[in-house]
C-alpha cells in the first residue's frame, strides 16, 4: 500500500512539473522606440564591460575590411578577406607599445 501512495505522489509531482512547464506565455515584442528609450537610460560606462563587440569597421577595398573588437586583454584589430573568408590579427597593441618604448629608450 505504501508503494502505491509513493508512486501516486511521484506521478502527481512529475505531472505537475510538466503541466507547469508547458504553460507558455506570449512574450511581448518590443518596438524600436521602446528599445531606443531603454538604451537612452543605460549608463554609457557599461559599453566597456561588453566584450567581443565589433567597432571601427574600415573597408580597405571591395573584398577586405578591418574591424576592432574589445576583449579582456584589450583591443584587437582584425583584417578580414571576404572572398577567402580568412581573418588575421593586424595589430597587436602590446607589441606596438613594446616596440615604441624600445626605440624611445635612451642609451
Amino acid at each position: 500500500m505504501k508503494t502505491a501512495y509513493i508512486k501516486l505522489i511521484a506521478f502527481l509531482c512529475i505531472g505537475t512539473f510538466f503541466v507547469s512547464c508547458s504553460n507558455t506565455k506570449e512574450q511581448k515584442e518590443f518596438t524600436t522606440a521602446e528599445y531606443e528609450a531603454a538604451a537612452a537610460q543605460m549608463d554609457k560606462g557599461l559599453n566597456d564591460l561588453v566584450y567581443n563587440k565589433v567597432s571601427e569597421i574600415t573597408f580597405t577595398d571591395t573584398s577586405n575590411f578591418r574591424y576592432a573588437t574589445n576583449t579582456k586583454d584589450g583591443k584587437k584589430y582584425i583584417m578580414v578577406d571576404a572572398i577567402s573568408k580568412n581573418k588575421k590579427a593586424v595589430l597587436d597593441p602590446k607589441k606596438l607599445v613594446e616596440s615604441t618604448t624600445k626605440g624611445s629608450k635612451k642609451p
